[in-house]
């Protein structure tokens, strides 16, 4: 499936002239397979989504507006922070403002609402009082039009650090892992956790079993978000780095409802993903009280179903469960038959007790841990026309056509020690498997024969792999062993299993 679309210009005989593209790419449209003028005169697109016959979350309709003559740039700011004690500093960009014009030549201004202004695509505030300040962009082209963008910054409270040591692999569980761990909290105002100051009762630790179906189409119901971890593991990441933690705690309510309050609102309702990244973007007033949810226009829409997905999946921890110790050891032993898709999740969370006018600041931290058993569907960089995900027979195959390669990560490989590997081989070739780039240090190879019949049977082979320690992209490599044509590709990679100590 293609991400574009081209006009195709024919002579009187119907030969091809030429093809232009139609839609900036910029639009990152999702195997469009369909499109239609409105009677309002916009353009109606049908996005398929990512892969063949499954229910993608990343399929949807399109509407595109014509706009003629020169267009308004779009404004977007980007900040190091939003939240923290006083006199606080603060580096501000608006490098990822953007014009469609691309000839447009972009002036940047800004007030920082602290009675100072700025000018450049980069700037440095500074806000030595406690307070609550809108910070506004104006992003102005040379023929006067502009386009707007406002960001808050609270200044007045430095929110908690959370330290979570935890032995071992931090990406995969195995069987019977016992986990030492260890938990401190710091704040620049309440003190520590290790050091007595914070109170062991005022701090939040779990670790939850989370079962996950791999119907994808479940995740937009919030029953299934743990099946992909890396998704929820980003998704909680891009929360705190969004400063939404400033008003929603994960746990507790602050400004606005604790996430947990949230999943659980929404837990029946089909689109809730799709409806809470509408108001991640766009904000709303009235469903939990009378203070205003401020837009969030400069988070991109993946990005904000990721942060929605993870929102929903706290719902699914187990309720009324009692905290643990700060220093302890975890044991992974509930999954035993469980199906793929399972994570033992350790999660913590304090909330400080607030400084004015910014009131309590909630941390969270996660470590999900996930099945070594990945699925070659799952590479997240297929990056050549030569390694595709294809579905067939209700399975869903990792495919290797020729020369090419698919990246998995990031992922934790301490302690892996071997990979076992399920696959079907049909033309034939070599497999490496390599670190952090298709071209990178080679862990193992395997040469797999070429297979009989018009679906070869399933083989399985372990590879011995050069241990390697923290996180890193592992690559899948395929090389042909011959100079001619493949026709039915090389072979096709089911699954593999990582094996840990």
């Amino acid at each position: 499936m293609r991400d574009w679309v081209f006009i195709a210009t024919m002579n009187k005989e119907g030969d091809l002239l030429k093809l232009d593209p139609f839609i900036p790419e910029k639009l990152n449209l999702s195997s469009p397979v369909d499109m239609a003028f409105g009677p309002d005169g916009a353009l109606y697109v049908l996005e398929y989504g990512t892969r063949w016959f499954a229910g993608n979350p990343d399929a949807r309709l399109t509407r595109i507006d014509y706009a003629a003559g020169n267009r308004a740039p779009l404004a977007r700011i980007d900040m190091d922070a939003t939240v923290g004690a006083a006199p606080m500093t603060v580096a501000l960009s608006a490098s990822r403002s953007m014009d469609y014009d691309a000839e447009d030549v972009l002036s940047y201004s800004w007030d920082f609402g602290n009675g100072e202004t700025g000018s450049g695509e980069t700037v440095e505030a500074t806000f030595a009082e406690p307070g609550i300040y809108q910070i506004r962009l104006v992003v102005s082209d040379q023929e006067g039009n502009e386009g707007r963008s406002t960001r808050e910054l609270r200044v007045g409270n430095a929110p908690p650090q959370i330290d979570v040591q935890l032995s071992g692999n931090q990406s995969f569980f195995w069987e019977g892992m016992a986990l030492p761990y260890r938990i401190d909290v710091t704040d620049a105002e309440d003190g520590s956790l290790s050091a007595g100051s914070i109170a062991s009762s005022a701090v939040s630790i779990t670790f939850d079993y989370l079962e996950a179906s791999s119907d994808p189409t479940e995740d937009e119901q919030g029953h299934a978000a743990v099946a992909n971890a890396s998704m929820l593991a980003a998704g909680q990441e891009l929360i705190t780095a969004s400063g939404c933690i400033a008003c929603h705690g994960f746990e507790e309510h602050i400004v606005g409802p604790a996430y947990t309050e949230v999943a659980k609102k929404y837990e029946n309702r089909d689109d809730a993903v799709s409806y809470l990244v509408g108001k991640i973007i766009n904000g709303g007033i009235g469903i939990w009280g009378g203070k205003a949810m401020p837009a969030q226009q400069q988070i991109e829409p993946a990005d904000a179903r990721k942060m929605a997905m993870y929102i929903m999946s706290l719902n699914q921890a187990t309720p009324g469960k009692a905290s643990l110790p700060a220093t302890g050891t975890l044991r992974t032993d509930q999954h035993r038959g469980a199906g793929e898709g399972s994570t033992y999740t350790l999660r913590v969370s304090y909330t400080d007790q607030g400084g004015e006018p910014v009131g309590p600041l909630n941390a969270h931290q996660s470590v999900i841990l996930r099945s070594p058993r990945i699925r070659g569907d799952e590479a997240d960089m297929a990056q050549t026309e030569n390694a595709s995900v294809y579905e067939t027979n209700g399975m869903s195959i990792l495919v290797f056509m020729g020369d090419g390669h698919a990246g998995f990560g990031e992922m934790d490989l301490t302690g892996i020690s071997r990979l076992d590997l399920r696959y079907r081989g049909t033309g034939g070739g070599t497999l490496e498997v390599r670190l952090d780039a298709p071209d990178g240090p080679l862990l193992a190879s395997h040469r797999i024969e070429a297979g009989t019949g018009e679906i070869p049977a399933p083989q399985s082979a372990t590879l011995d792999l050069k241990e390697q320690a923290g996180f890193h992209t592992l690559y899948l490599v395929s090389k042909k062993t011959g100079d001619g044509d493949a026709p039915r590709g090389l072979f096709a990679v089911e699954w593999f299993y990582l094996d840990g100590k």
